[in-house]
């Protein structure tokens, strides 16, 4: 369910081998914005940079990684 432990991805489906899995990726502006919401509740006057959009599509690109970079370990696994 969470979009950061999707990272783990690849090692559950080769631990898993049986497995299959249902993905739905989000839409980049809707994990940005709850991104920027989520540093703000832990600090209503944060200041939102250039580093801090870097590290949350850093986030949005490693969570999906496993499905781009393993694609046979996925095939006829995932929809």
């Amino acid at each position: 369910k969470d979009p950061l432990l999707s990272t783990h991805i690849g090692n559950l489906a080769q631990l898993l081998p049986e497995t299959r899995y249902v993905l739905s990726i989000r839409d980049p502006r809707d994990v940005a914005a709850s991104r920027v919401a989520v540093i703000r509740r832990g600090n209503p006057n944060a200041t939102i940079a250039d580093p801090d959009i870097l590290r949350i599509c850093q986030e949005f690109i490693a969570s999906y990684a496993a499905l781009v970079k393993t694609p046979d370990l996925f095939h006829n696994r995932a929809l």
